[in-house]
């Protein structure tokens, strides 16, 4: 886990872990045969081991919550969530994840109304760098603005289905495809420019 608490929070994530394994090897440590179905001693034994997974997923839950709390962009916030992919599907952790993920639709929104910003005050001249022309440029200029955007965007409609349906989700969405539309017509539009300067 990166970040200003990094170190804090991969030892919280190796000492789960570690937990973790210590929690399975007690149940493949049992002495008695598994599969007898008249011995209570499995049930008992695996309701603890079940506990005890239930306590491991609200601890890491809460160090991704911590984690995501000191992301400073959108990109390291699905940085994040990508290194505990597989476990983000866990009903607890899920839940404890749900506000997260709205807050991240909405530092999402506020990325995209920047980036239209950027790109309606600037697209007249965009800044390109001294050692490229202004149409090849521009194009590199507004790709770059779509780039910023368009992976967020990839990764944002994966998350929890209840968070994408909500309205804040879909405004979101619309906002990105005119931004864009906005985009590709610029480049179009660039593009046909030089062909008539040639």
């Amino acid at each position: 886990v990166g970040g200003t608490k990094g170190k804090a929070l991969s030892a919280n994530v190796r000492q789960i872990h570690a937990d973790f394994v210590e929690a399975l090897e007690k149940l493949h440590q049992v002495e008695y045969d598994v599969m007898d179905v008249e011995s209570k001693k499995f049930d008992d034994d695996f309701y603890e081991f079940r506990s005890a997974i239930k306590e491991l997923e609200r601890r890491l839950g809460s160090v991704i919550i911590q984690g995501f709390e000191d992301c400073v962009t959108v990109g390291t916030a699905f940085k994040l969530f990508d290194s505990f992919e597989g476990l983000l599907e866990r009903e607890i952790i899920m839940a404890d994840l749900e506000k997260k993920q709205m807050e991240l639709v909405r530092f999402f929104g506020a990325d995209l109304k920047e980036v239209e910003s950027i790109f309606n005050s600037q697209r007249d001249k965009p800044v390109v760098g001294k050692n490229l022309p202004p149409c090849s440029g521009a194009v590199k200029w507004v790709r770059a603005l779509h780039e910023r955007v368009k992976d967020p965007m990839e990764k944002l409609a994966s998350l929890n289905k209840l968070v994408m349906e909500t309205d804040e989700s879909r405004e979101v969405t619309e906002l990105y495809e005119r931004i864009a539309v906005q985009f590709e017509e610029y480049e179009t539009e660039v593009l046909k420019n030089w062909a008539k300067e040639v």
